[in-house]
């Protein structure tokens, strides 16, 4: 058999194009093609970068098109992964990132540019085109004043930002704010029940059945409420009807009374009243009607949403026949400032059925409640669905209509605060219904500075929405606060408050006591004992710490460690003082480090 000749090439090598051997210095490289299809140029630099890293240099570019608006991705060195939008022309063989990279990127360092613009290089875009606060004013197409102030007018208008107070009225799909309210990822409605379960009243039932058209329905019984865990990724809060079942013990409550921004909806005036929404107007019996105010027009509950029919002004029947009962809230007190959606008129009575304290009342203020404290979070109250099961589809839809103006709302925020920041323009500069400016806006070059300036506000917007989540209260959840207070040891021997725990429990994590004064050796103090007032007391600083012997002059006596304060019977922190008075003035400097278990909590 003959047997042909060999060839002297290697097959791999044949396929590869007469390349070298693969092995560990020479690694065969498979790119999957979808992979290859976002990248639009790879590249070795090859020179050093500035010394800041502020540029990378690749001579290779220099027969490339124009990457500028890219991304560039370092993929070898020392700040492998860093990623960069790019700012400046590539044809000349330099890479300008639009940030700095972390250091100088060095000759022979691998990256790639990928074929894709992300949102900031589209800013960058509207500042190349008409300039930031700091350039110079456009000077060409922009010749008219008014023709000029229309533009910007209408831009004012589209955005639907005033930059003044946070938005009460409801919510559209027509603007921009619309849009942020009108639309969630997910809707999570607790909906807490005084009864258990599994025996839930055909009223609640009701309610619940309403209720799961617009969301995720969670349903605890009363019980649970203390102790729910996951209140913070709630929407919004529904109390049940007490009505042929078990009745409120309004103790199961105070945790939903006091989160800050949960909206509430209650149906009967005991849970209403413990909210200090008002006083109790009494069950209204024999009622069919609910009568609206004339204005109810202008919001969601009167025009109605999604196909569900409205409340009009004067009288609704929201139930068939005679013998429902609903429940009444007198409102009328002038510490709180309420809306007033609709009441009962029969044997003369004028409490509210439908009415609502909100977070952030139409003129800007804090809404009050009974006492005149700022509510923590919108409070709704519907009465009629106290006997939810014996109401029309009008009366059930009241309640879906209230509840999904509520759901809407959650999300105000974040519009009014990006309204807030972008400034009020439509004081500054009108909008679209009223005339072009006559007054300081003389000339192209003055308007185009109004331009520049919202264009130079947009590129801070990054900025503002990482603002949106911050929560500027002192006493939100889990937020570190110290408290001071000071104590005389100059008086007789006994107990003295030194901290109580307020409105919610505390951790006490730290505390410090500081002397002044002279010596006490010698005195008739002998000792003195920091401990708390619980049945078994918590021992922060012992007598053996708290000797005489170690009172000296400024001299500091510190606990580190975690107990918890019961707000629900003031507990305290004390200064137990043993022996006598002492000889000498000694007022001390007193310090307790802490968090609220829940917002609201606070030592004083």
């Amino acid at each position: 058999m003959a047997l042909g000749k060999r060839s002297s090439k290697r097959p791999l090598q044949e396929v590869l194009g007469q390349g070298a051997n693969v092995n560990a210095g020479n690694p065969l490289e498979v790119h999957d093609p979808k992979v290859g299809s976002l990248i639009s140029y790879e590249g070795t630099t090859t020179a050093d970068g500035a010394g800041d890293g502020s540029t990378l240099t690749d001579l290779g570019l220099t027969a490339k098109p124009d990457y500028n608006g890219n991304l560039v991705i370092i993929t070898s060195g020392a700040y492998a992964g860093q990623a960069r939008d790019i700012n400046g022309v590539t044809t000349g063989g330099t890479v300008t990132p639009h940030l700095a990279f972390d250091g100088q990127i060095l000759r022979g360092t691998n990256f790639v540019i990928a074929a894709i613009r992300l949102t900031p290089a589209e800013v960058a875009a509207l500042v190349a085109t008409l300039g930031a606060l700091n350039t110079a004013a456009a000077t060409g197409a922009v010749s008219n004043v008014k023709a000029a102030m229309a533009y910007l007018k209408q831009l004012v208008t589209g955005l639907a930002l005033d930059g003044s107070a946070p938005f009460s009225f409801d919510y559209t799909k027509a603007t921009v704010p619309g849009w942020l309210h009108g639309f969630h990822m997910v809707r999570r409605i607790l909906f807490v029940v005084p009864e258990a379960i599994g025996s839930i009243t055909v009223h609640n039932t009701a309610i619940r059945d309403e209720l799961v058209k617009m969301g995720l329905v969670i349903t605890i019984t009363q019980a649970d409420a203390p102790t729910y865990p996951d209140y913070e990724s709630i929407t919004l809060t529904v109390l049940g009807s007490p009505l042929a079942g078990i009745a409120w013990n309004t103790a199961n409550l105070v945790h939903i009374k006091a989160i800050f921004g949960l909206p509430v909806v209650c149906v009967d005036a005991l849970t209403a009243v413990y909210l200090k929404m008002g006083t109790d107007g009494g069950n209204a019996l024999t009622k069919t009607e609910l009568n609206a105010i004339a204005n109810i027009e202008g919001s969601i509950l009167g025009a109605g949403i999604d196909d569900t029919v409205g409340l009009a002004p004067a009288a609704n029947t929201v139930a068939d026949a005679p013998g429902v009962t609903f429940s009444t809230l007198d409102m009328s007190d002038g510490n709180i400032t309420e809306i007033w959606y609709g009441w009962e008129t029969t044997e003369d009575e004028t409490d509210v059925l439908l009415g609502e304290i909100r977070k952030t009342m139409p003129d800007a203020t804090p809404g009050k409640d009974i006492d005149g404290a700022d509510v923590p979070g919108t409070l709704a109250f519907y009465g009629c669905a106290y006997s939810m099961n014996g109401l029309n589809t009008l009366g059930k839809a009241v309640l879906h209509l209230l509840v999904e103006k509520l759901l809407h709302s959650s999300t105000a925020g974040l519009a009014v605060i990006l309204s807030g920041e972008i400034g009020n323009l439509a004081a500054t500069i009108g909008n679209r219904a009223t005339p072009a400016a006559d007054g300081p806006v003389t000339n192209a070059d003055f308007l185009m500075a109004y331009v520049k300036q919202l264009v130079t506000e947009l590129i801070v917007v990054d900025g503002i929405v990482d603002t949106l989540a911050t929560d500027t209260d002192p006493l939100v959840m889990g937020r570190a606060q110290v408290a001071p207070t000071i104590i005389d040891l100059g008086q007789a021997a006994g107990t003295y408050d030194l901290f109580t725990a307020n409105t919610q429990d505390v951790v006490v994590e730290k505390f410090v006591i500081r002397m002044s004064g002279g010596t006490l050796v010698g005195s008739n103090l002998t000792s003195i004992l920091i401990q708390t007032d619980d049945a078994t007391p918590i021992v922060l600083i012992d007598t053996t710490a708290g000797d005489v012997a170690n009172l000296t002059d400024e001299a500091q006596l510190a606990w580190t460690g975690a107990i918890l304060l019961d707000a629900g019977t003031s507990a305290k922190i004390q200064c137990v003082i043993a022996g006598g008075v002492a000889t000498v003035a000694k007022v001390c400097d007193v310090i307790a480090e802490y968090r609220a278990v829940v917002a609201g909590g606070y030592l004083a």
